[in-house]
């Protein structure tokens, strides 16, 4: 059985970025999915392009921070996360961390929530790109979230607290 750590919300500010790039440098993560909308992207591009043995995937950011693309339509800024809108703002992220860290992310995943269009319109560049949807990894290798592990949050921060501690 293999461990996987993931650290999300790579390239929000530079505090969580310098931490995710230390637990990387650290063995702590595995993996971490890149923000590529935000302002700070070409900044926390470098350390991708540094560490090109680390796992890092796209989480695409449809909840903070600006938009990759521009809206199409009226309907797109009116209706809640429809499907075309959904998907020219994750396929304008995606190539954004092509263009930035220099390859493709090694995953795809959402950020936060996700409605049937957002699934739809992650699946649908997932079959054009050939890079994984993070949802579909989870089923295929039984991977357990923590979010839907059937202990309660008080068993898991017992666990966190036992064994090795971590000091920076």
């Amino acid at each position: 059985m293999k461990l996987l750590v993931k650290g999300d919300d790579y390239g929000i500010t530079k505090s969580v970025t310098y931490g995710i790039i230390e637990a990387f440098d650290h063995g702590i993560l595995t993996s971490s999915g890149m923000f590529t909308n935000m302002e700070i992207a070409p900044w926390a591009a470098q350390f991708v392009k540094e560490r090109e043995t680390c796992c890092f995937g796209i989480d695409f950011n449809l909840v903070c921070g600006p938009c990759v693309s521009e809206w199409a339509t009226k309907e797109g800024q009116n209706e809640l996360l429809p499907f075309h809108e959904v998907y020219k703002e994750i396929a304008a992220q995606y190539q954004r961390f092509v263009d930035l860290c220099g390859r493709a992310p090694a995953y795809l995943c959402g950020h936060s929530i996700q409605t049937g269009s957002m699934e739809e319109a992650y699946r649908t560049l997932s079959a054009e790109t050939g890079v994984p949807f993070c949802d579909d990894l989870y089923k295929k290798y039984n991977i357990i979230d923590f979010r839907d592990a059937p202990i309660k949050n008080d068993e898991l921060m017992n666990l966190s607290t036992r064994g090795k501690e971590f000091h920076a």
